[in-house]
């Protein structure tokens, strides 16, 4: 059994046809198992032909981990092996049992680690070495004509302009109704917390030099123009939180899996 690394897809697609035009630079096969293939463009078709699944990276690698799983169970099952065969089944689904064991293992970590406390929070904040911000976003297509653009950024100073009129504080609402930003537009265009070079260079250099409660001009970047906000922590102290823990728990499990493999002396085979 072999499991190929599927192409990232990094923009909502909304077709077949734009899925195979995203896949058409990578590798013909996505997965391959019992001695079949599944192809990109299969695969591509299945998520398109399904309304409520989100051309995400996870979804097509869930789907072809499922391929994977259920072709190596039907050719067991051509062998001669059966439903009964208890083995057979835990072998079929291994994915889904070391996901589980993981997922157990895993909770056992988090409850020796130590909470944060609100110092931590607080000196983390101010330290700005990570942070959260709110974002409004115009999108601006790539080949936009210099009166769309005119238009889109005309948009973004009129929303501009109602931002600071009120220091800030709607600006969730306006996100709600204005962003075109899927990923944040129902959150108020709060975004995750995160460290420096998680976003696209013009949005990262205007985010990084504002203050607590500081708001940016209209950022021009490849997506269009954005509006951004550091909110201070009073206001995001519980989501800050939340982001931050997530953070460290990242970094600790990054740190014991390396020293697993240190210790055990585990080496990955080309």
């Amino acid at each position: 059994m072999q499991r190929l690394g599927l192409a990232l897809v990094v923009m909502a697609l909304a077709g077949c046809g734009a899925l195979r035009d995203a896949f058409s630079a990578h590798p013909r096969v996505a997965a391959t198992a019992a001695g079949q293939d599944l192809t990109v463009q299969q695969l591509a078709t299945w998520v398109a032909g399904v309304k409520r699944i989100q051309p995400k990276v996870q979804n097509f690698a869930g789907l072809a981990a499922v391929y994977v799983d259920y072709m190596v169970f039907a050719a067991q099952l051509a062998k001669g092996r059966n439903m009964d065969d208890s083995l057979l089944v835990l072998e079929a689904n291994w994915p889904a049992v070391a996901q589980l064991k993981w997922n157990r293992f895993h909770d056992r970590l988090l409850a020796a680690r130590a909470e944060l406390t609100p110092a931590e929070i607080d000196s983390t904040y101010l330290a700005g070495t990570v942070r959260l911000f709110q974002h409004l976003l115009i999108q601006v297509p790539a080949s936009a004509a210099p009166p769309l653009v005119e238009r889109k950024r005309a948009l973004t100073e009129q929303l501009l302009h109602q931002v600071s009129a009120q220091h800030g504080a709607g600006f969730a609402a306006l996100a709600r109704r204005y962003s075109e930003d899927p990923g944040s537009k129902s959150s108020g265009g709060y975004l995750s917390v995160a460290a420096r070079g998680q976003f696209v260079v013009p949005f990262e250099t205007a985010a990084w030099v504002l203050e607590p409660g500081g708001i940016s001009g209209a950022v021009r970047s490849p997506f269009g123009f954005h509006i951004i906000r550091r909110p201070p922590l009073a206001e995001v102290r519980d989501s800050f939180s939340a982001g931050l823990a997530r953070l460290v728990t990242q970094h600790l499990d990054s740190v014991y899996v390396d020293s697993l493999a240190t210790r055990r002396e585990l080496r990955v085979k080309s």
